[in-house]
């Protein structure tokens, strides 16, 4: 294993250096940090718990008063700072995040539609002096991040405080129309930070608006990663990086060169933003709403499903998910969808390939560009997968699931569920009424998922590819496997198998479980196990029922397909020692 050594920043010599400014300066430097906590706790009690009207008059100058001191503070560290030019300029961010929140306030406490999702005059005076000290929450994870751990653990751990947050705020009193155990908010927070869509509560109904924003960013941060968000953030507000914070990015987004991943990371965060925000439009526009619904209502459900496509989480905002009757007929609403759960799941690497080879096209004078070997085995495989799973389960179900539909809906739903089991898991027909082949072929695609470093789960499709290269390979009688004229690297074919087998030994250990715990039908075990671990979100009607050991094995598996086998098992083994320059002798074994 690498090990990263953080160099100290280079800061401009000057200023009182003595004992007692040295205190001060420490001192006053540790105040934010309080002062954030303090501001955080306030917007939790505001939000999250019903107050009278004194309570909340007291929390809005408890908000004020924590402005000011965080004003004077920093003014008081800008005077005792070694070089005041220096300081003022590293937190501009913070100057001008103030200012914001400050114009904000004045304006009028309530506005049409702000009954919505509570008084605009609470939010304005409770969450946004949060963003205040945002820049200084960034700068400070920079020492979180030089610590020891492993890249691969910094992911986990990641996720791991992502969802133990969400559950957190899940379990607010006025996050949901009745109260939830702790065991469910904590799988309602797995499955939207996993971007998994399995539910034990109807989000519809069990949720109120604050859960359900809550459900949306934790799909939204789930879905880019906690650390690949803050990184954007990081970028626009001064947030602080390390070598070691910048190898676990390297693993979220398939990104090779570290001078570029600044770079990519900021395209990754406007690209998401940008597709998501096309998509809500588009969604919008093609949704037939009720008359007395309301306009913020509207819009909120639209972003809700775009971002729920493009991360592949797969949650909705109606019990019946899109087979509710606004959805299952609605051909463009179904397409808008299809299009953001294939983009989402296609992968950033892939998203960057195309663009680049596109722009390479339309400039006039530059050579002729190839597609990346990564992006062609992609294209190709998600295609073959996409044609072909949607033709067998228009096959095997045009008599049974697909049945009501007419010619032209069966089609498109074939399509449709062909695509959300790879893994999106928005479902357009009843999943009850599926045949036994139907279930099979859904399993095998949701085994499968999208693609590396994207927003499915899964094997993904480039380890199916090599996998199957190398059996092709190995048939033919050939040491090498070759695809597109060129040479896979035998590490990949290494990481291929490895993952293949993994996922098959996790896969039995969360199915023996679930049979264990469970008093269901083996064959919707088997699928709620594949739909966990592959983070689909699809469910025969077994995960309501499930009891609590039974959600808790769901949960883990969700956590490990999010995370991936390969990373997880990294993260959570000790690497072996330094080899110095030695290798074994060959020896063949026989394998039939």
């Amino acid at each position: 294993m690498i090990r990263y050594r953080e160099l100290p920043a280079r800061r401009p010599a000057g200023g009182d250096a003595s004992p007692r400014a040295s205190f001060l300066r420490g001192f006053l430097s540790l105040l934010p940090a309080v002062l954030a906590f303090v501001a955080f706790a306030a917007f939790i009690a505001g939000a999250g718990f019903p107050l009278t009207t004194d309570d909340r008059e007291r929390l809005a100058g408890t908000t004020r008063g924590l402005l000011v001191a965080f004003v004077a503070i920093t003014l008081a560290r800008a005077a005792l700072s070694a070089h005041r030019r220096y300081f003022l300029r590293a937190h501009a961010p913070d100057a001008a995040l103030v200012l914001v929140v400050f114009l904000l306030q004045t304006l009028p406490g309530s506005l049409p539609g702000a009954s919505e999702l509570g008084s605009l005059r609470t939010v304005l005076t409770q969450g946004l002096p949060l963003l205040v000290f945002l820049p200084g929450i960034l700068r400070s994870s920079r020492r979180l991040l030089s610590s020891r751990l492993p890249p691969s653990l910094l992911v986990l751990a990641s996720f791991v405080i992502l969802v133990i947050s969400g559950a957190g705020l899940l379990l607010l009193p006025r996050a949901t129309t009745s109260p939830l155990s702790a065991v469910d908010a904590l799988f309602m927070a797995a499955s939207a930070a996993c971007v998994t869509g399995l539910a034990v509560v109807d989000p519809a109904t069990a949720f109120t608006p604050l859960g359900k924003v809550i459900l949306l960013v934790l799909i939204q941060a789930g879905g880019l990663g906690i650390m690949t968000l803050t990184t954007f953030l990081g970028l626009f507000l001064g947030g602080g990086r390390s070598l070691r914070h910048d190898a676990a990015l390297q693993e979220l987004v398939g990104e090779e060169s570290f001078g570029r991943l600044r770079r990519v990371v900021a395209t990754i965060g406007l690209a998401t933003f940008a597709l998501e925000g096309a998509g809500a439009m588009l969604l919008y526009r093609f949704r037939e709403f009720p008359a007395e619904m309301r306009e913020t209502s509207r819009i909120f459900e639209s972003v809700f499903h775009a971002v729920s496509s493009f991360c592949n989480a797969g949650f909705a905002l109606h019990s019946s998910n899109l087979a509710a009757e606004p959805f299952a007929a609605n051909t463009g609403y179904q397409l808008v969808v299809m299009a953001l759960i294939t983009i989402g799941g296609l992968g950033f690497p892939v998203l960057s390939g195309l663009a680049g080879f596109a722009a390479a096209r339309v400039r006039p004078g530059q050579p002729r560009r190839r597609l990346p070997l990564h992006v062609r085995l992609v294209l190709a495989t998600s295609l073959v997968l996409t044609v072909g799973g949607g033709s067998l389960v228009y096959l095997l179900e045009r008599d049974a699931a697909l049945g009501p539909l007419s010619g032209a809906q069966q089609v498109l739903a074939a399509a449709f569920h062909s695509v959300s089991c790879r893994t999106a898991g928005f479902n357009t027909v009843d999943m009850a009424e599926l045949s036994r082949p139907g279930v099979l072929v859904s399993i095998f695609l949701m085994w499968i998922g999208g693609s590396p470093a994207s927003t499915a789960g899964g094997i993904k499709t480039t380890t199916l590819a090599i996998a199957l290269l190398s059996v092709r390979a190995t048939v033919h009688g050939m040491t090498k496997v070759e695809v597109f004229r060129r040479e896979v690297a035998p590490n990949c074919v290494v990481k291929a198998f490895g993952t293949v087998l993994l996922s098959i030994v996790a896969l039995g250990l969360g199915f023996f479980s679930l049979l264990l715990s469970e008093r269901h039908e083996a064959l919707p075990l088997l699928f709620e196990t594949v739909s966990a671990l592959s983070t689909v979100g699809l469910s025969m009607g077994v995960t309501p029922g499930l009891t609590d050991p039974g959600k808790l094995v769901v949960t883990l598996l969700m956590l490990v397909g999010r995370v991936g086998l390969l990373g997880t098992l990294v993260a959570l083994t000790r690497p072996p020692g330094p080899r110095f320059g030695y290798d074994y002798v060959d020896e063949d074994i026989l394998v039939a």
